[in-house]
């Protein structure tokens, strides 16, 4: 359960800093 958990929270780390990256070659 906790193994799935990190996974998700992983991924959303991922996502946002990709986010991050975009905005920040952005402005």
């Amino acid at each position: 359960m906790t193994q799935s958990k990190l996974e998700k929270i992983d991924e959303v780390d991922k996502m946002y800093i990709d986010t991050c990256v975009l905005v920040g070659s952005f402005s």
